[in-house]
């Protein structure tokens, strides 16, 4: 009787392996790009929006740790959703230097922020948001306002491991 559940129970396994989708670990490199959109609303005045493309790279380290340009945090993911807390205070500094690019002093708070997004069974590709409010005041015109964002993206994987912190320019929107 042993003899026959044996070769059943290794041929249902193998079966199993060959058959079942295997999920990939978002963990590694990506390029990614897609559709950024920014409003801003002064109180007094009325909102202002661009949108354009951006590029970026994320990488998802073993552990946790995760990385884009300028902006770092934790990822965590179940099955092929993952989800990444990015640390305000960079997504505030960047902000921030957006406006002093403009000529504007401001201090920005995230109010909301939340980047999610789903890998595909094989492993190559992800697709997901990113979308965002902060709040501001602009100093020297003692005024309040709220900066509403969002990013949808694409992204090819470049490693299937961590890569190191590369080197690359932002495609910074224009307020």
């Amino acid at each position: 009787m042993k003899r026959s559940i044996i070769p059943w129970f290794v041929l249902l396994v193998a079966l199993l392996s060959i058959s079942a989708p295997a999920l990939a670990a978002v963990e590694g490199s990506w390029s990614v790009g897609g559709r950024a959109g920014v409003t801003v609303k002064v109180q007094g005045s009325r909102a202002q929006s661009s949108h354009q493309y951006a590029s970026d790279l994320f990488t998802f380290y073993p552990g946790g740790a995760f990385t884009m340009v300028d902006v770092s945090g934790t990822w965590t993911q179940t099955r092929s959703q993952f989800t990444v807390t990015l640390n305000a205070a960079d997504i505030e500094a960047l902000y921030e230097q957006m406006f002093a690019d403009q000529g504007y002093t401001v201090d920005v708070t995230v109010t909301s922020l939340v980047l999610k997004g789903r890998e595909t069974p094989s492993g190559e590709r992800l697709r997901g948001k990113m979308p965002m409010r902060l709040g501001l005041y602009i100093y020297y015109a003692g005024l309040p306002g709220k900066v509403k964002a969002s990013y949808t993206f694409t992204g090819s994987r470049l490693s299937p491991g961590p890569a190191p912190l590369a080197e690359s320019t932002p495609s910074a929107l224009t307020l």
